[in-house]
């Protein structure tokens, strides 16, 4: 899940609808100077297999990461 706070001590952080990652492992996100409305999601998938063998222990040529992209308003 993620989650938002204003910041403030007395505000608790809320639930971001819509945000589900099923599967995705986020460990990076950030978002481009020309469009601050969307958030960009890395996902660490190291652990997840690549014919038989962890992506971190496969040959660099089969490694590989997914991203996705969230829109907020």
């Amino acid at each position: 899940m993620l989650y938002e706070w204003s910041g403030r001590r007395s505000d608790l952080p809320r639930v971001v609808t819509g945000a589900m990652f099923n599967g995705l492992h986020p460990e990076a996100m950030f978002v481009y100077h020309d469009d601050p409305s969307t958030i960009h999601f890395l996902s660490d998938d190291g652990d997840r297999k690549i014919d038989g063998s962890k992506c971190k222990d496969a040959n660099t040529d089969k490694m590989k990461f997914r991203a996705i992209q969230l829109g907020i308003q």
